[in-house]
């Protein structure tokens, strides 16, 4: 079956990912779900078996209820295995600390949960890795520092926190030990981030989510916008999407809720 121009590109893109971590014969776990668009677990298939690496796709029939719950005992285990385990989900489960069943393994786990054909085809995939990897661990430097910041956006951020000291890490597709506290070889694709862990109490101020988050799924219409108080939310407001994150919080965690515009209980 002749691939199509979409995953044809799709694998290109992607291919950077398999350069920073991998080596010809390596051993891939790509762990996807029923719900999970297709074509990404096939683009990264294809891309790993063009780099010569040994790919195995293992995809859940059932796919997990919600974010940060455990994949199944036999992925588990395979994860230990595996020299690369790429999560290609629904819903993400490396918050979990899953994650950790590949690298306390002294093997490789990349984030692609969520990732969507749309994704895979526009401009974050085609970023400069390689520079981003080698500014990376200037910023940790940096963020290692601690301190207090001030974090603000053009969209409305305007938030204030103390960072904990030698808690910076940067993440840029390259799965690097050296690159968080954790000691895990752990990166997401793609993407290129960097922070550090608050104080806990300390965070004050707006913080404005003007791209995406977890629920629901795909690109924000509407921003979402956070009043924090010592390091609680007090406050959600925006559109339909951020009512729809709230009642995923209510069920999901039992979180009570008054209103859009009023704090929690």
């Amino acid at each position: 079956m002749q691939a199509s121009p979409q995953i044809i590109e799709m694998t290109r893109n992607v291919k950077i990912a398999f350069d920073l971590n991998t080596k010809p014969g390596d051993s891939v776990l790509i762990i996807t779900d029923s719900v999970a668009d297709p074509n990404v677990w096939m683009a990264i298939a294809t891309a790993g078996r063009l780099h010569g690496c040994e790919v195995t796709v293992a995809m859940m029939a059932d796919p997990r209820e919600s974010h940060r719950v455990a994949p199944p005992k036999i992925i588990i285990e395979a994860m230990k295995i595996a020299d690369l385990t790429i999560s290609a989900t629904s819903k993400e489960f490396h918050t979990g600390g899953y994650f950790r069943h590949s690298t306390d393994h002294n093997h490789k786990f990349l984030i692609m949960e969520e990732v969507t054909t749309e994704i895979l085809l526009g401009p974050s995939v085609k970023a400069d890795y390689y520079l981003m990897n080698e500014v990376g661990p200037l910023l940790k430097e940096i963020m290692d520092g601690g301190g207090n910041w001030h974090i603000t956006s053009e969209t409305g951020t305007d938030f204030k926190c103390e960072a904990v000291p030698k808690t910076g890490r940067w993440a840029a597709g390259k799965c690097d030990r050296s690159n968080n506290a954790w000691g895990a070889a752990l990166a997401d694709f793609p993407g290129g981030e960097f922070g550090a862990d608050p104080v806990r109490g300390s965070g004050n101020g707006i913080i404005v989510w003007d791209t995406s988050v977890h629920y629901p799924r795909g690109l924000l219409r509407e921003p979402i916008s956070l009043t924090i108080q010592n390091g609680k939310v007090q406050k959600i407001e925006g559109g339909t999407e951020a009512q729809q994150l709230i009642d995923f919080m209510r069920k999901k965690d039992g979180l009570k809720i008054i209103s859009l515009a009023n704090p929690f209980d």
